[in-house]
């Protein structure tokens, strides 16, 4: 991220609704979701063919998302915790899905912008 980008983001006195976050030791992306509900979510690398949903989940994903491919490589993301403990509703179901949908899609369009570079 540029340092115009940074000082527009520190000017505007605003937190991004995603960040990313890398663990060197572990080689580990991770993605934050700082809007509620806030998350944590890991971020897996995959190559071939994407896996469906239903492959996930026999994967042990449960609450996730799948990037589109891009250079026969795509993304899983795993929601690994919640900041904000919440009934086990539909609704609460409905509202993770959509997080991790658009989480899912920011991140796929950050790995294309690198890529793009």
């Amino acid at each position: 991220m540029g340092n115009r980008k940074i000082n527009n983001m520190a000017n505007q006195n605003h937190t991004p609704k995603f960040l990313l976050a890398f663990d060197r030791e572990f080689n580990q992306e991770f993605i934050i979701h700082t809007q509620s509900p806030a998350l944590l979510a890991r971020v897996d690398e995959f190559t071939g063919e994407p896996l469906h949903f239903q492959d996930l989940i026999k994967l042990g994903y449960t609450t996730a998302s799948r990037t589109n491919p891009i250079d026969g490589k795509y993304w899983v993301i795993q929601c690994i915790n919640e900041f904000e403990k919440r009934p086990a509703t539909q609704e609460t179901a409905n509202e993770y899905a959509a997080v991790m949908r658009r989480m899912g899609d920011w991140y796929f369009s950050v790995k294309k912008e690198r890529i793009e570079k």
